[in-house]
């Protein structure tokens, strides 16, 4: 009777883990930038993205609401070149009124809250499904003046708060802004905001940039380079911002920036010592010309599809 017991109740067990197993939802594959979650496959609805396993609003709003930054840059003198602090309250479009062009200690010290988990923005996956996305930090960026000896090398006052802030998708971001009248010396056409990409990219591969920025130049332009003097310019391209906050993906396989010149083809390499070092974000290509912009970079993530 005892092993009669034993095997009914071995059954009874049995019949449980099948009856648990039928219970539980069917596993299901999704296509990114869809997800698992609980046995279902959960999409976010744009602009809405995954944060961890929730649907949230990233990246955020403006910390500081825009006014249109057009009227400022009238202000700028016909002549000389310089930083837009020249002007008074040139940078309040973006920074705020009356402008707080401080570098705080706390500022955006807060850890990176969106595509913390290195996922890649969905405007990266609608384009270039294959991408890896690369996570910058502080480290990864400075301000960069072009090293000619006759460069204003001062950055007093074209920086408005601080270059980290370009390292996070949380709505505040580096705002730079300089004025060029066109005639040499030349000495703050090339200046702006660059990345450090030594150390961060694959052997190989074709290389894209996120970027989120706001604000009104007449025209923005980012440098990808090996060679930081620019005598060999290796590939560029405009960013175009124009007012509030733009994601524009460049040099992805379907481009929104527009080349300098030449196709309009992304930067790809075959051996590591052909892979670009830097890029950098300036407000124009050349000088003959006046310029002048104010602009803000909330956040660039660059992303590596490999090469076919």
């Amino acid at each position: 009777m005892r092993r009669v017991a034993l095997r009914i109740g071995a059954c009874a067990l049995v019949a449980a883990v099948g009856a648990c197993l039928e219970s539980l939802p069917p596993a299901q594959d999704c296509d990114p930038p869809a997800r698992i979650i609980d046995g279902a496959c959960v999409e976010c609805d744009p602009p809405l993205v995954f944060l961890g396993d929730e649907c949230t609003e990233c990246p955020p709003p403006a910390q500081i609401p825009h006014r249109p930054c057009l009227p400022a840059l009238g202000g700028v003198p016909e002549t000389g070149d310089g930083c837009l602090s020249d002007i008074p309250n040139a940078y309040a479009c973006l920074a705020g009124d009356p402008p707080d062009c401080a570098c705080d200690p706390d500022d955006c010290e807060e850890p990176l809250a969106c595509f913390g988990d290195a996922s890649c923005p969905r405007e990266v996956l609608e384009s270039a499904p294959d991408a890896t996305c690369l996570p910058l930090d502080e480290s990864h960026w400075s301000f960069y003046v072009y090293p000619v000896a006759d460069a204003n090398h001062d950055t007093e006052g074209c920086i408005c708060g601080c270059v980290r802030c370009a390292a996070q998708c949380d709505g505040k971001g580096a705002i730079f802004g300089v004025y060029e009248d066109g005639q040499p010396p030349y000495g703050r056409y090339l200046q702006g905001p660059a990345i450090d990409l030594r150390g961060l990219l694959p052997d190989r591969g074709k290389l894209g940039f996120y970027v989120r920025g706001r604000g009104w130049a007449g025209s923005l332009v980012a440098f990808v380079t090996h060679d930081l003097t620019l005598t060999e310019t290796d590939t560029s391209y405009y960013v175009p911002f124009v007012n509030d906050f733009s994601v524009p993906v460049v040099y992805g396989p379907n481009d929104e920036g527009v080349p300098t010149e030449g196709e309009p083809a992304p930067y790809t390499w075959d051996a590591p010592a052909d892979a670009p070092t830097h890029v950098l974000f300036t407000l124009t290509t050349g000088a003959g010309v006046p310029t002048s912009g104010i602009l803000e970079i909330d956040c660039v993530i660059p992303f590596v599809e490999p090469l076919e």
